[in-house]
């Protein structure tokens, strides 16, 4: 299907609308995606992982660990353990954050 991109045609300026907002999208991710990679949001993030996916591979992996018996499959699955505990402290560290910023910005 072809366009009619001129500058008169409604698909130019529907484009031509929407870019402010894609524009905004964009620039609020890269706003996201510093803050999760501000200093203290990962190390916060580090030593629950460290913490959580310790326990956490204690419960689902203890077997392993007693009998000494890892393969790849227990080591990959150790791995994602320690991921998830990151993520949602990331996540959730960043949606506070975030929230904050916007909340005194509104002020």
């Amino acid at each position: 299907m072809w366009y009619n991109l001129s500058p008169n045609s409604d698909v130019a300026t529907a484009v031509c609308a929407e870019f402010p907002t894609k524009l905004k999208q964009m620039s609020d991710q890269r706003s996201l995606l510093n803050i999760a990679l501000r200093p203290e949001v990962v190390k916060r993030a580090v030593i629950l992982a460290v913490i959580v996916g310790g326990i956490l591979i204690g419960i689902n992996h203890g077997t392993c660990i007693v009998t000494r018996k890892f393969n790849v499959t227990c080591l990959i699955q150790s791995g994602l353990t320690f991921f998830v505990p990151y993520a949602v402290s990331t996540i959730s560290s960043v949606m506070a954050i975030n929230c904050q910023n916007r909340s005194g910005s509104d002020r």
